[in-house]
Formats: structure tokens, C-alpha cells, sequence
């Protein structure tokens, strides 16, 4: 099932991250357009990850779709992560 465009509020997800994935540089990118397309104007995306770069690269690569609003540092079980809360910029 496909969902509708902006249909969606907010979206929270612990992204796949750790040593024991290895992640194409382009999967954050596709899951980001696909989060910012069934998002609503102004809605959140929350995400954990411990791929900080590569989360500022693919927002970036968006071409101001996504803005980041607060990222903070978390340790998980000596995992150092952090957690990403973007806002999609849209037409309202």
C-alpha cells in the first residue's frame, strides 16, 4: 500500500545503523524524499541513526526539502547515535 501525498503528519523511525550495516549512501537520500513526500507541510521526521554525516549529506542533497531543526548526541550501549528532527518545508 502506497501512501498519499502529505498525508502524514509525523514520521519516527530508528534508522537500520551500527557496524553491523553497511548502507549505500543513496538509501538515506531515497528514505528521506520518500519521508518528505507523504510528510505534510511542516510535519516532523525524527530519526535515530549513528551515521551523522551521511544524514547531514542526504538533508543536504535534498535541496532545501528538509530542514534540521535539533540534532542531539545519545549513547546507546557505548553506540554513539544521534537523533535527527527535521521539518519538511513545503507549499502549504
Amino acid at each position: 500500500m502506497t501512501l498519499k501525498d502529505s498525508s502524514v503528519d509525523s514520521i519516527v523511525s530508528d534508522v537500520p545503523f551500527g557496524k553491523r550495516h553497511k548502507l549505500s549512501p543513496d538509501l538515506y537520500v531515497e528514505m528521506l524524499a520518500e519521508m518528505w513526500r507523504v510528510t505534510k507541510p511542516q510535519g516532523s521526521i525524527v530519526l535515530l541513526t549513528s551515521k551523522k554525516n551521511l544524514m547531514l549529506k542526504s538533508v543536504q542533497k535534498l535541496n532545501r526539502k528538509l530542514k534540521t531543526k535539533y540534532k542531539y548526541f545519545v549513547n546507546i550501549g557505548g553506540l554513539e547515535a544521534f537523533i535527527f528532527h527535521l521539518q519538511c518545508l513545503k507549499p502549504q
